[in-house]
């Protein structure tokens, strides 16, 4: 364990696979951490990957500990046995948090010794309610939406552990949470990726998607729209893993088929591709239905982007603008339209208001608030010095 500044912090997080949300509030955490003088361990059964995320210039040290049943196993098993088993795992994971002055955690199923301050992120469980908010009621004989009520009545909840501080990062988690399992939980934005930015291309245009390649995220949406509008340039970008490969592999088909000649895809792109595409593309579209909450819509906002997104799930926090909103693919193309005449002027002046509205989802705010949850325990309030990172 590193100690430079005599404050032993833990960060406790499974080996992850992709860049993505949770990924970047972890990331955003320990460089928060280094710039106030703190190394800390990243705490699990194995160490991260970190070429997985972009070999980020963190300074951490690895916690190593013991799980229920390894992480190694749990992926040499079927994934849906696994899935049963892994909750399981987490909650009689031995990870020796005792010897910690502060612990910040990213798996809310681990047991928090009596005594060890910490602040635990809750983002779930997934399927917080049913049926009509996540289950198709026109498809209900579906296998996809049979599986999903099923997932709903089986699938473990996050118990409440006695001696963890939880957190969430939006009002509609925060109110799901105290509905389903009894108590609401403090809401901290999470932080948009801290990157520099290339400078913005005079005559950037076009549309831009940027997510995981999962079904979930409706990149098909996208599609619907460039064949709405084939003089404008789409691209869709995101990383894919495990059985994200199928629905890219139906993406890619469906281009070719239709003749989408405007829409290109980007897979697995990096930090400095991310860039060039937030500097380049005019508007971003964020077609997820009931999304937890969107970090990628705070950083293209804060790129200078027009969002639009569906009127769904932490979307509306981040975008409070309905005429920026929309509920159906057929409202998409609509709300496209009017953005595509707005005046410059006009769509400046929208992204400059939700710039200043999307600024509770900087880096610098978020680091702040993450370090301040040390400083407001009494014994180790003098021992954190201020960060100094930035946006």
């Amino acid at each position: 364990m590193a100690i430079e500044n005599g404050l032993r912090i833990g960060i406790i997080a499974h080996r992850f696979e992709c860049p993505g949300g949770i990924q970047t509030i972890f990331l955003e955490l320990i460089e928060g951490l280094n710039d106030a003088g703190v190394v800390p361990d990243v705490v699990w059964d194995e160490p991260q990957d970190w070429s997985t995320l972009g070999n980020p210039d963190v300074r951490t040290t690895f916690g190593g500990g013991k799980l229920g049943i390894s992480s190694k196993t749990l992926r040499w098993l079927p994934p849906r046995l696994a899935g049963r088993l892994r909750p399981w795992s987490v909650r009689h994971a031995r990870l020796r948090l005792g010897q910690y002055d502060f612990v910040y955690c990213f798996e809310p199923g681990v047991k928090m010794p009596k005594g060890v301050p910490n602040l635990c992120w809750i983002a779930g469980p997934r399927y917080l309610r049913l049926p009509g908010d996540r289950v198709d009621q026109r498809r209900f004989w579906k296998p996809g939406e049979i599986k999903m009520t099923v997932n709903h009545l089986v699938q473990p909840l996050v118990r409440p552990d006695k001696y963890s501080s939880y957190v969430t990062h939006s009002e509609y988690i925060a109110e799901m949470i105290q509905e389903r399992l009894g108590f609401k939980p403090p809401v901290i934005w999470p932080p948009a990726r801290s990157r520099t930015l290339p400078a913005v291309e005079a005559d950037r245009a076009g549309f831009l998607f940027l997510s995981r390649f999962e079904e979930f995220k409706r990149a098909d949406t996208v599609l619907n729209l460039a064949k709405a509008f084939p003089e404008q340039p789409f691209t869709l970008a995101g990383a894919a893993i495990g059985e994200d490969r199928e629905y890219l592999d139906r993406l890619r088909r469906r281009i070719v088929a239709e003749g989408l000649k405007n829409a290109t895809i980007v897979e697995n792109p990096s930090e400095t591709q991310v860039a060039g595409l937030l500097t380049s593309h005019a508007v971003f579209v964020f077609p997820v239905h009931r999304e937890h909450f969107g970090i990628v819509t705070v950083e293209a906002v804060q790129a200078g982007l027009l969002p639009l997104v569906h009127d769904s799930g932490g979307q509306r926090e981040i975008v409070p603008n309905k005429s920026l909103r929309f509920t159906s693919d057929e409202d998409l193309i609509e709300r496209a339209r009017c953005a595509l005449r707005m005046s410059p002027g006009e769509r400046s002046g929208l992204i400059k208001d939700l710039q200043r509205h999307t600024e509770r989802g900087t880096p610098r705010r978020f680091r702040e608030i993450m370090l301040q949850r040390i400083r407001d325990v009494p014994a180790l309030k003098d021992r954190l010095g201020r960060p100094a990172g930035g946006d």
